[in-house]
């Protein structure tokens, strides 16, 4: 049995979003989900905001507050646009 880890995260939402396999991760019998998203775009800002948690988590940075306020701002908007489009497979 594979062990699934939060590293896989990118490769789950694009599975979600694409339906295809991506990594070791393989869709349900389902096609993708429709989303504001695309899968690639899904993806990339599940796996770019999982390495700001993980930069967050374990740093170290030279300053306290890396990103200016939009770029916050950004993430924030990337992080609510994927859960409401996973809310609706749920």
């Amino acid at each position: 049995m594979d062990e699934f880890t939060h590293n896989a995260l990118s490769d789950v939402i694009f599975a979600l979003y694409s339906g295809n396999k991506r990594g070791r991760v393989s869709p349900g019998s389902t096609p993708g989900i429709s989303g504001q998203l695309t899968d690639r775009e899904a993806s990339r800002y599940a796996d770019l905001l999982q390495r700001d948690r993980k930069d967050a988590d374990y740093g170290p940075t030279e300053v306290v507050e890396p990103y200016t306020a939009e770029q916050a701002d950004e993430r924030l908007r990337w992080a609510n646009v994927l859960v409401e489009d996973l809310r609706k497979i749920l």
